[in-house]
């Protein structure tokens, strides 16, 4: 699982720390990380109100950041803090507490003079005259980093080249601890959602989605574009060990994958092996992926993986219709599907680069969506013969069913009451299919927590579904 990076950034006041965190935080949103940031100022005005700053109280201050950011690290975010932190030891203190592999050190540089020139809030005149004490660099001592993970002269360096060289540096090291060169590309997404059109387009773009797919079939007569060995691992063995079924609605946890038998995590390497060995990019898609992630994002890793996510979401009735005419499914069953696949797949993918497209616009604009992706994940630009195969391939007769969101809702109120927590998650699956992960993260966190709420909804309402 990907457990994240802390960019410590210490430095004099006014060497450019809070800049160069605020710069890279819009950078890394743009790469598709979840981002956060602990500005001095910021902590000082909420978590570290009640502190002064004698020594006592900086060390306080440090440790109440480092605390919160080991648990944004269990999450999965990237975690930018921008603190003067001046005493060594307590640096590395907080390194051996978070963890050498995921702590970097950037020594954010300047002279004091710089410093003190730079300094707009007048921080440094009025401790020059006696109404500030222990302040840094004048009367409370700063001790450099001996050996920095990142040095940062920004006396020598304009904002964008200094900003340039901490990104690289980061995306250097997220590659180096979770991703060796290969990058595979997920489709996820709920059963008759666009994942084998999607899977489609890509194989056509040249992400290769293995050598051996399942043939087309009646209700697919376009190919499934799914990996043979991968269905058979999904269906035939780790769903049965789970006590699961793909028509199951009942939720899969992220705990339940723990002491699975060794032989399905040599057996899905080896598949990996036979299937994608050579490929720099490649893709995967099987429906059941949204459900299996936890399984296949820890033997990705090990295969030596970067992981990114394409995320293809469908109006939920139009699912259930297509599901109901297909295999005889109540509606309500297919509904409950849509929420387990839709918002077990975007809890288990949260830590990695993701985009979100939909079915929709899958269909009426492949190739702007293809571009969308290539860019998003820095693939290159889409060649003139993939865009006449993709628009080539493209039907848009094969979608039998269109709803909006309001007819969901009507739908919803008219026979399913007690399901409006449906509609909740499509129209937050909507947005960020519009908005993408390269708004702030305030407005994406709030957009999870509704999500959240809604899985508490789904759970309850879970409960009183009859197991297959």
């Amino acid at each position: 699982m990907f457990k994240g990076l802390c960019l410590w950034l210490t430095g004099l006041p006014s060497s450019g720390k809070s800049t160069l965190a605020l710069g890279l935080f819009k950078l890394l949103r743009g790469e598709g990380y979840r981002v956060k940031v602990y500005d001095g100022d910021e902590v000082r005005g909420t978590i570290s109100a009640d502190l002064g700053f004698s020594r006592k109280d900086r060390e306080e201050n440090q440790w109440r950041v480092a605390r919160l950011v080991k648990r944004d690290l269990e999450e999965g975010y990237v975690v930018i803090c921008a603190l003067v932190s001046p005493y060594r030891e307590i640096r590395e203190q907080i390194r051996d507490f978070i963890g050498a592999e995921s702590f970097c050190e950037i020594f954010v540089d300047a002279p004091l003079e710089v410093c003190k020139g730079r300094d707009s809030k007048g921080l440094y005149a009025r401790a020059i005259a006696g109404e500030l004490s222990n302040f840094t660099g004048l009367s409370d001592p700063y001790e450099p980093p001996l050996s920095p993970d990142l040095h940062i002269r920004t006396d020598k360096y304009t904002v964008e080249e200094s900003l340039t060289m901490l990104k690289d540096f980061v995306l250097r090291k997220l590659r180096a601890l979770y991703g060796r060169g290969k990058k595979v590309l997920l489709v996820l997404g709920m059963h008759r959602s666009g994942t084998s059109l999607l899977a489609g387009l890509l194989h056509l773009s040249g992400i290769g989605m293995g050598r051996k797919l399942l043939p087309p079939a009646f209700d697919n007569p376009k190919g499934f574009f799914e990996n043979q060995a991968v269905y058979k691992l999904n269906e035939e063995e780790l769903l049965p060990l789970l006590g699961t079924k793909w028509y199951d609605p009942i939720p899969l946890e992220r705990e339940m994958f723990a002491g699975l038998p060794e032989r399905l995590r040599q057996g899905a390497l080896k598949i990996l092996e036979e299937e994608y060995e050579g490929r720099e990019v490649f893709g995967i898609k099987d429906p059941r992926l949204a459900i299996l992630f936890p399984f296949w994002e820890e033997v990705l890793r090990e295969f030596g993986a970067e992981i990114g996510v394409v995320f293809i979401h469908r109006n939920p009735l139009e699912v259930a219709y297509s599901l109901h005419y297909r295999d005889n499914f109540p509606i309500e069953r297919g509904l409950l599907l849509w929420v387990k696949y839709n918002l077990c797949g975007e809890l288990f993918s949260r830590a990695y680069p993701r985009i979100f497209v939909s079915y929709k616009e899958v269909l009426t604009e492949p190739v702007r969506v293809l571009k969308r992706i290539f860019e998003f994940f820095s693939l290159g630009r889409l060649s003139p013969e993939a865009e006449r195969a993709v628009l080539h391939f493209t039907e848009r007769r094969l979608k039998h069913f269109n709803f909006s969101l309001e007819d969901l809702k009507t739908y919803l109120r008219r026979f399913y009451p007690d399901l409006d927590f449906v509609a909740e998650i499509a129209e937050c699956i909507e947005r960020l299919s519009i908005e993408g992960m390269h708004h702030q993260g305030k407005e994406i966190d709030e957009l999870l927590a509704r999500l959240g709420e809604a899985y508490r909804k789904f759970r309850e309402r879970i409960n009183e579904v009859v197991h297959p």
